[in-house]
């Protein structure tokens, strides 16, 4: 009795699963048609880009950018660069970035990987311009707003002035970025370690600054 009351339940279990199982393959099946529609048969030729309305403007906006940049007799350009190394001292015990249960420091008590804040800086007619590119995982607002008041305190110049660009690489160090989500990547957050880099990254921009010197610019 117990069987026989038990079974039209599981054959409307099977049956549902039936259909689940029936949608998710067909699911899969158009998904997959898609995909293969989009690689093999939909190509993207460079024809279709060429003389159209975007890459058309694109063009004439680059032509103006450039025009506009280039220099005159009248008006001495200057450049100057500068590498500094960001590589944390070693009994710091920092994450890696990218990889938080792995150490920067490399094994067998060697140094740790050289890792570097390399900027440059233009000046030109009262324009200025500082970039500068850092071996790190990400540059976040925070971290950016502090790098920048720390050059102010040498070099006369505003936020939109700046450029900070992560090489995103995942062997630099980690641990400067506080919060639960960023820590998850980086690693335990360091005070030490934040106020090093920020420090760092604002003497290569200072030392770029520092070194402007003639120069002349092609392309």
């Amino acid at each position: 009795l117990v069987s026989v009351a038990r079974t039209p339940r599981l054959i409307g279990s099977v049956v549902v699963s039936a259909r689940r199982s029936f949608f998710k393959r067909l699911v899969a099946l158009v998904l997959g048609a898609g995909l293969i529609w989009l690689v093999l048969v939909e190509r993207i030729e460079e024809g279709q880009l060429e003389g159209s309305r975007f890459h058309t403007r694109s063009l004439a906006a680059l032509d103006s950018a450039l025009n506009s940049a280039l220099p005159t007799d009248a008006e001495l350009l200057e450049a100057g660069g500068a590498r500094v190394e960001i590589a944390p001292p070693v009994d710091w015990n920092v994450p890696l970035g990218g990889n938080r249960r792995l150490r920067f420091a490399r094994a067998e008590g060697k140094r740790p990987e050289s890792v570097w804040a390399r900027a440059i800086a233009v000046r030109q007619a009262g324009r200025a311009f500082v970039l500068v590119s850092a071996d790190v995982m990400v540059i976040y607002p925070q971290f950016g707003a502090a790098v920048l008041d720390r050059i102010r305190r040498e070099v006369p110049i505003d936020a939109h002035q700046l450029m900070l660009v992560a090489a995103q690489t995942h062997s630099g160090p980690g641990g400067y970025w506080e919060g639960t989500l960023a820590e998850i990547s980086l690693g335990p957050y360091q005070q030490r370690l934040f106020d090093f880099l920020v420090e760092r990254l604002a003497q290569a921009a200072i030392g770029a600054w520092r070194d402007l010197q003639p120069a002349t610019a092609a392309f």
